[in-house]
């Protein structure tokens, strides 16, 4: 763990004041040899998940969490999960990479 916070304390940041692309990476890297090396399996959720599919993420969480529960009464979904997303939020990743000079993840 100490390795994986020296990574995070020489992070650099964009001129925005936001984390670099490499530095994301880095930190990725790092939870995951934290969880290889701890014998963790973590629960991954993503937004795209949430958005479609609300109430089977939320049988998932609780599963992990307690899987000898009764998750059959977990209610349906009434806090109307959507996606908030609009052409603005098309733009901030091709901005993010702008500011980067084109320093992209690996693999994307």
């Amino acid at each position: 763990m100490a390795d994986y916070l020296r990574t995070v304390a020489s992070f650099r940041t964009t001129p925005n004041g936001v984390f670099s692309l490499k530095a994301m990476e880095l930190g990725r890297q790092g939870w995951e040899r934290y969880f290889a090396t701890q014998g963790i399996a973590p629960l991954r959720i993503d937004y795209d998940e949430v958005v479609e599919d609300h109430d089977g993420v939320c049988r998932r969480i609780l599963e992990a969490v307690d899987p000898t529960a009764d998750h059959s009464m977990v209610p349906p979904d009434r806090i109307g999960v959507r996606r908030q997303a609009d052409s603005i939020s098309d733009e901030w990743p091709a901005r993010f990479v702008a500011d980067e000079g084109g320093d992209v993840l690996p693999g994307s």
